[in-house]
C-alpha cells in the first residue's frame, strides 16, 4: 500500500515561518537593546517589543550570570518593573534603547 508522498524538510520550513510570522504579531519587530551592565561591560541584545522585563533579566542573568532576582533595570533613570512588556515602558519604543542594569 503506497502512502502520500510526504516532504518532510518543506513542512518544518513553512512551520518555522508560520511561527516566526506569529510570533512577530504577538510580540512585534525586534529592536536592539543596549545595557550598561554592572562590571562595566557594555552588551547588546535583540528583543522584541511585546516580551516582558522579566524576560529580559533571564537572557541578562544566561548571557552574564547576574542573577535574576537581584538586577534592577532602569530605562531613563525609570526602573523597569518585571510584569510590564517593553512596550508598556514610557519612551522606550521611539528612543534609544539604553538600559542600565544595577545589583541589590
Amino acid at each position: 500500500m503506497e502512502g502520500i508522498p510526504v516532504n518532510f524538510e518543506e513542512t518544518k520550513v513553512q512551520g518555522d515561518a508560520s511561527k516566526s510570522a506569529e510570533e512577530d504579531q504577538q510580540f512585534g519587530k525586534p529592536v536592539a537593546v543596549s545595557f550598561k551592565l554592572p562590571d562595566g561591560v557594555e552588551a547588546k541584545h535583540e528583543f522584541k517589543l511585546g516580551h516582558t522585563v522579566e524576560y529580559v533579566k533571564a537572557v541578562i542573568h544566561k548571557e552574564h550570570g547576574f542573577p535574576m532576582n537581584k538586577q534592577r533595570l532602569f530605562f531613563q533613570e525609570r526602573e523597569m518593573i518585571d510584569p510590564l512588556s517593553l512596550v508598556d515602558i514610557r519612551g522606550f519604543p521611539e528612543s534609544d534603547k539604553t538600559v542600565t542594569v544595577e545589583l541589590t
